[in-house]
C-alpha cells in the first residue's frame, strides 16, 4: 500500500517518467515493478546506457527519475551520467551497483561534479522503501507550493550586466533549526536571479559567468544588502540570531570589504554576530595574504565566520587552523543518506567530534529525509538545515514558516 507521505503529493502532480537502466534483467523487472507498485506513472526500461540513449533521444522529453547501474556493456554507467550532463537533464539521479561504496561514493561525486541532480547512490537491490522516499522528494519538488528554478541555462555576459544595473537578483531564505528541539535559529541567504524572460534562475547558470568576467563583487554585494535589510526585522523581533552569506572570492580581495560589512550592517541596526559569512575554501586559497587580512578583521570586528562544504576540499584541515573560524558547515555529501552508508556515517561523525573539541558550531546541510533527520539527532550538531526542515523560497514565506516553528 502507498504510505501516506506518498499519498498526500499524488493528487497534486501530473504522471512522472521513469527510466531504468540496468543489464540484469532481474534487477531491472524488480526495480521497474517497484516504482509500478508506487504508481508513479509511465516506467521505461534500458539494458544499457546505449539504449537509454536512444529512448531519450527518441522521446524528446526529459525525464523525471533516473536509475542507472554502474556496471553494463556497451555503455556504462559513468558513460551514461555523461551523455545525461551533455542533456543538461533535470531529472533526479539515483546510481545503484553492487559494489562496494567507495565505488557508489566515487560515481555520486563525478554525477555531482557534472552538475546531475543526485538524489541517492544505492546498493543493489534497491528497496522499495528507498524509492519511495526519492519519489516523495521529486512530488514535492514539483507542486504548486514549490518555488521553481530554472536548471542551468546559458547566459551572456550582456544579460548579467543588465541583471546588474536593474537589480535583477533576489534573495530566497533556507532556515536553520537546532538539533535538540527543531527551533529556528538563523537562515542562509541564497541568491536567485529573477530573470524577465527565463523566470527564477539558479546560481549555477549565472555565478560562474560572474566569476569569469569579474562581475561576482557587483552581485555579493547587491545580496549582502538585501539579506542584511530582510533579515533585519525578523532578527529584532527575536524570531532567528543570524543570517547566513556566501562570500565570493573576489570580496576576498578587496581590502576595502571589511568597512563595507561593518556599514550595511550598522545601516540596519545589527549587531556583527548577527551576521555570517560563509567562505568555500577554494576562495581562500585563490589569494592567501589577502584572505587572511580580510578573514581576521572581520573576526576581529565580531562577524562570525564559517567554513562552508567542509571535507570536499584538499586540506581543509589546515584551513581550521590557518584561519578564524567559529562555524564549520559540513557538506550535504556526508548527511544525505549518511544512515545508509557507514562511510559517509564515519565521516559525519568524527566531523562533528572534531567541531566539538574545536568548540565550532556545526551546521549539517543537505538533511532531506526523516532518516537524514533521526540519524542527526542522534549525532547532534549543533544546527541543522535542509528540504526536509524546509527548502528555500522568499522571505515572507520563510518568515511565515519560522514564526509557525517558533
Amino acid at each position: 500500500m502507498t504510505s501516506s507521505p506518498l499519498r498526500s503529493v499524488l493528487a497534486s502532480r501530473r504522471a512522472l517518467i521513469c527510466l531504468v537502466i540496468d543489464d540484469d534483467a532481474f534487477v531491472r523487472m524488480a526495480t521497474s515493478r517497484a516504482l509500478q507498485r508506487l504508481h508513479v506513472g509511465t516506467v521505461l526500461e534500458a539494458a544499457n546506457g546505449a539504449e537509454a540513449m536512444e529512448i531519450l533521444r527518441a522521446s524528446g522529453r526529459d525525464v523525471d527519475l533516473i536509475v542507472c547501474d554502474l556496471e553494463m556493456p556497451r555503455v556504462d554507467g559513468i558513460q551514461t551520467m555523461e551523455f545525461l550532463a551533455k542533456l543538461k537533464t533535470s531529472a533526479g539521479i539515483v546510481i545503484q551497483s553492487s559494489r562496494q561504496e567507495q565505488a557508489l561514493h566515487a560515481a555520486s561525486e563525478f554525477a555531482q561534479a557534472n552538475s546531475l541532480n543526485v538524489m541517492g547512490a544505492l546498493a543493489k537491490p534497491v528497496s522499495g522503501n528507498a524509492l519511495e522516499g526519492i519519489i516523495v522528494r521529486i512530488l514535492e519538488a514539483s507542486t504548486e507550493t514549490a518555488v521553481k528554478v530554472r536548471p542551468i541555462v546559458d547566459i551572456s555576459v550582456a544579460e548579467l550586466q543588465t541583471a546588474i544595473r536593474e537589480r535583477q537578483f533576489i534573495a530566497h531564505y533556507q532556515p536553520k533549526v537546532t538539533v535538540s528541539d527543531g527551533r529556528p535559529t538563523g537562515m542562509e541567504a541564497l541568491v536567485r536571479w529573477n530573470h524577465p524572460d527565463l523566470g527564477l534562475v539558479g546560481p549555477d547558470s549565472f555565478i560562474p559567468v560572474a566569476e569569469r568576467e569579474g562581475l561576482i563583487d557587483d552581485v555579493t554585494k547587491q545580496v549582502i544588502a538585501m539579506a542584511l535589510r530582510e533579515a533585519a526585522s525578523l532578527i529584532h523581533d527575536g524570531l532567528i540570531n543570524s543570517v547566513s552569506i556566501n562570500l565570493s572570492t573576489a570580496s576576498l580581495k578587496d581590502r576595502t570589504f571589511t568597512e563595507y560589512i561593518i556599514n550595511a550592517i550598522r545601516r540596519w541596526s545589527l549587531r556583527p554576530e548577527n551576521v555570517v559569512l560563509e567562505i568555500t575554501e577554494s576562495a581562500m586559497i585563490e589569494d592567501l595574504q589577502s584572505a587572511l587580512h580580510i578573514l581576521t578583521r572581520l573576526h576581529l570586528n565580531g562577524i562570525k565566520l564559517s567554513i562552508d562544504d567542509f571535507g570536499t576540499g584538499f586540506s581543509s584541515m589546515h584551513q581550521l587552523l590557518r584561519f578564524p573560524f567559529g562555524e564549520l558547515k559540513i557538506d550535504r555529501m556526508f548527511v544525505f543518506e549518511a544512515h545508509d552508508n557507514p562511510v559517509q556515517r564515519a565521516i559525519l561523525e568524527a566531523t562533528i567530534g572534531l567541531a566539538d573539541r574545536l568548540n565550532l558550531v556545526t551546521v549539517a546541510e543537505g538533511a532531506e529525509t526523516e532518516q537524514d533527520w533521526k540519524l542527526l539527532t542522534e549525532l547532534r550538531p549543533t544546527e541543522v538545515q535542509g528540504y526536509f526542515i524546509q527548502r528555500p523560497a522568499p522571505i515572507d514565506r520563510v518568515r511565515a514558516w519560522i514564526e509557525s516553528a517558533s
